[in-house]
C-alpha cells in the first residue's frame, strides 16, 4: 500500500484560526484590531519508494501571504490607536509620535514578529512511513522508527488524490492539523 503514496502531493490550508487565537492571547482587549480573514499555508509531502518521507512548507509563497497581512495590520495599528486616543483624551498624532513610528512600520514589524520562516520550518520533517489499511504511520525522523499508537487514517481517491480524514495517538491533542485535509499529486 504504501507504493501507492510514492510521489509528491501537495494541499493549502488555512491557519488564519490559529494566528487569531495566538493574537487574542498576546493582544487582549486590542486583538479585535488584528484579525487575519484568511492565511493560507502549502504543505508539500514527498513519499519515496524507500518508506522515507520528507515534508516541508513552500515557505515563498507563505512569506508572500504573511506580507499580504501588512495592508490589513496597518489599518489596525490606525484603528487601535483611534481607540486608544479616545480612550485617553489625546490625538492620534501625539500617540504615533510617542511611538516613532508610522502604521506601515509597525504592521512590518508586526508580521516580521510572527516570524513566518519559523513558522515554516517547525512543520518541515523527515521520517520513515508506511501505509497500510488505510492507516499512514510516519516517524518525526529518519533515526525513530514508525510507532503502530500514531497515525492518520486516510483514503486514496480514483481522482490523484489522498484524503487525510483524521489522527490517532495520545498526542492528538497537540497535532496541528485540521481535518479532513486533501492532497493533489504534484
Amino acid at each position: 500500500e504504501s507504493v501507492a503514496l510514492v510521489g509528491t502531493w501537495g494541499t493549502e490550508f488555512d491557519i488564519s484560526e490559529y494566528l487569531n487565537a495566538a493574537i487574542d492571547e498576546e493582544m487582549g482587549d486590542y486583538a479585535q484590531f488584528f484579525r487575519a480573514d484568511k492565511l493560507p499555508m502549502t504543505l508539500k509531502v514527498r513519499y519515496s519508494e524507500d518508506e522515507t518521507y520528507e515534508m516541508w512548507v513552500d515557505t515563498d509563497a507563505f512569506m508572500k501571504e504573511c506580507e499580504e497581512l501588512i495592508p490589513s495590520y496597518t489599518d489596525g495599528y490606525r484603528k487601535a490607536y483611534e481607540y486608544i486616543a479616545a480612550q485617553s483624551g489625546t490625538s492620534v498624532e501625539a500617540l504615533l509620535g510617542e511611538a516613532g513610528k508610522t502604521f506601515d512600520e509597525m504592521a512590518g514589524e508586526f508580521v516580521a514578529s510572527l516570524d513566518p520562516e519559523a513558522m515554516a520550518e517547525a512543520l518541515h520533517m523527515k521520517g520513515l512511513y508506511r501505509a497500510q489499511g488505510g492507516k499512514l504511520y510516519r516517524s518525526n525522523s529518519l533515526d525513530e522508527r514508525v510507532d503502530k499508537e500514531r497515525y492518520e487514517t486516510y483514503e486514496l481517491t480514483g481522482d490523484g488524490a489522498i484524503t487525510v480524514t483524521g489522527y490517532v495517538g495520545d498526542d492528538a491533542d497537540s497535532n496541528p492539523f485540521v481535518y479532513p485535509m486533501t492532497f493533489k499529486k504534484k
